[in-house]
Parts: C-alpha cells; sequence; structure tokens
C-alpha cells in the first residue's frame, strides 16, 4: 500500500494513511527509501500515460484521416460499378462497413 509523506518541523518525513488520513510514525530510513522509490516509478508511470495518451491522440486523428480516405475511394468504386463484397475485400473490412460508408441500410 502507498502511504503519503511530508515533512514536520525538525524535517523528518512522516507517514500519513491516505485511507483515513492519521499521522503515523516517522518513517525509517528504508521505508523513505521505499517511498521516494515508489514516488520515482509513479512519476514515471505519469510521463509514461501523458506520452501514451498524445500517442493515442494522434493515432485516433491518423486513423479519422484514412477512414475518410477509405470511405471517399469506397465511394467512388462503388459509382464506378464495383460490388460492395469486392469493396470490402480490397479494402479488407466487413461489407456491413463498406455499406454504411456508402450510406445504407446495414
Amino acid at each position: 500500500m502507498l502511504t503519503s509523506t511530508h515533512a514536520v518541523g525538525d524535517g523528518v518525513p512522516i507517514n500519513t494513511d491516505p485511507e483515513t488520513g492519521n499521522t503515523m510514525s516517522p518513517l525509517t530510513p528504508t521505508e523513505q527509501a521505499e517511498a521516494l522509490r515508489q514516488e520515482r516509478a509513479l512519476d514515471d508511470v505519469r510521463a509514461a500515460i501523458t506520452a501514451a495518451a498524445r500517442d493515442l491522440a494522434a493515432s485516433n486523428q491518423t486513423r479519422d484521416t484514412a477512414v475518410a480516405h477509405c470511405r471517399k475511394i469506397a465511394n467512388r468504386a462503388y459509382e464506378l460499378g464495383m460490388p460492395e463484397k469486392h469493396i470490402a475485400i480490397a479494402m479488407n473490412v466487413n461489407r456491413r462497413t463498406i455499406r454504411r460508408w456508402l450510406g445504407k441500410p446495414e
């Protein structure tokens, strides 16, 4: 269980139970080192989450652009007489996706 730490007047870190908020005994040097290690690990995870969220947003934009392009091409292929099934196979998508892109009921 993670605990939060802070310094008291004399600079000795103390433990605070995150669930109850009760102050517990001062941390030993080993506990201080572990608390710092946990905080660093959490900082690393927070940075990774931020980077992952940024990458996800970028990939969604890229995906949206790719889907719009595929939809445009599917519509053009259908206008030129290509059957829905052939478009779906060529684009490696479900035929219902093609129908949706063409504005038809599934």
